[in-house]
């Protein structure tokens, strides 16, 4: 087994980490920095499992990272579950999960096998998953089984202080506790550190950036309607392929005629698919198959909404989100085993 020694110490690190069962006594808003002593980038571990339903560590690595876990965490009130659902998807993150035997895959359990582990009972076996917006988690390489060794062990650690003391998260007020690793003689030594997190300026969702020439040439050639026209856009329900074999979740993006419910046009975007494809089948859609800039677009999602808000400044068209509109649940149930 290639780089057994480092496989080895993960799953050390894991096991460790699972039977000090730190979601006892801490929650999934207790974060604590760790910076990886390999790239110096800070990670964001957060103890999940409070709740009995998934234990775990999620690492969050850098701001990107962190910025999904404080959408995740701040998630507005009364969005629809697809949106729940799409905040979800979109983490970035590694995750050390301990699970039933069932839910590990044969590569898995041949991993396990060749380092000599054995497991037994719920939520006892060690599987670790790196998850990127769009993908229902990848199984690690050992450069992130190194990272996340270092976390695990660096969380447990803190987890240990924190529940004799929880000012090893809070005493320095609005700061946060940082591990830091340091060289010395040879060894790897870690030390605290107070850092106050930064500001992020974030949106729920990804925003399209209207194209000004395209702005230009639909006001120039095209008159606004007061008709509307209904946007659906959701992750699928199901897991495709790529052309590299791992597996990702599909978003997709239908337009439909208001108050027919026709599909006037259907894209579905891929993980490295920016929203770029979707302003290009709005303009097209416009010029090619209404004739018009419509009046309103009525949204499923507020991924859908997010995705269009600064074409509908640029365009002067209004914006109603209404997932409970009936034409989208028809267009759902008609797309039942599509989604």
């Amino acid at each position: 087994m290639k780089d057994k020694q480092t496989w080895k110490e993960f799953y050390e690190a894991a096991i460790a980490y699972r039977d000090l069962k730190p979601w006892e006594w801490m929650h999934d808003n207790d974060i604590i920095g760790v910076q990886d002593p390999e790239s110096g980038e800070i990670g964001y571990c957060c103890v999940m499992g409070n709740a009995g339903e998934v234990y775990a560590l999620g690492l969050y690595p850098g701001d990107e990272g962190f910025k999904s876990y404080l959408l995740l965490l701040n998630q507005p009130d009364g969005i629809s579950l697809e949106d729940q659902a799409a905040l979800g998807l979109n983490q970035i993150l590694l995750k050390v999960e301990f699970v039933d035997r069932g839910e590990l895959t044969e590569t898995d359990l041949k991993q396990i096998k060749a380092l000599g582990l054995k497991f037994r009972g719920r939520n006892q076996w060690v599987q670790a998953r790196y998850h990127l917006p769009g993908t229902p988690g990848w199984p690690i390489n050992v450069e992130q089984a190194k990272r996340l060794t270092y976390a695990l062990r660096q969380a447990c650690e803190v987890a240990a202080r924190f529940k004799e003391d929880e000012g090893v998260l809070y005493e320095k007020g609005d700061k946060m506790l940082l591990r830091v690793p340091e060289q010395k003689e040879g060894q790897l030594n870690w030390k605290d550190k107070y850092v106050k997190p930064k500001g992020y300026d974030v949106t729920p969702f990804p925003v399209i950036k209207p194209s000004p020439a395209l702005v230009r040439k639909a006001k120039k050639e095209l008159k606004h309607s007061k008709g509307a026209i209904l946007f659906l856009f959701q992750y699928m329900r199901h897991q495709v392929k790529g052309d590299d074999g791992l597996p990702f979740i599909p978003r997709l993006a239908l337009w439909i005629s208001y108050p027919d419910g026709m599909i006037l046009h259907m894209d579905l975007l891929g993980r490295e698919d920016g929203l770029e494809k979707l302003e290009a089948s709005f303009f097209k859609l416009m010029h090619q198959a209404m004739g018009v800039i419509p009046g309103q677009i009525v949204f499923n999602s507020m991924m859908g909404a997010n995705a269009l808000s600064r074409l509908a400044s640029a365009l002067d068209f209004e914006m109603m989100y209404a997932p409970e509109e009936p034409i989208f649940e028809e267009v759902i149930q008609s797309m039942d085993m599509f989604l």
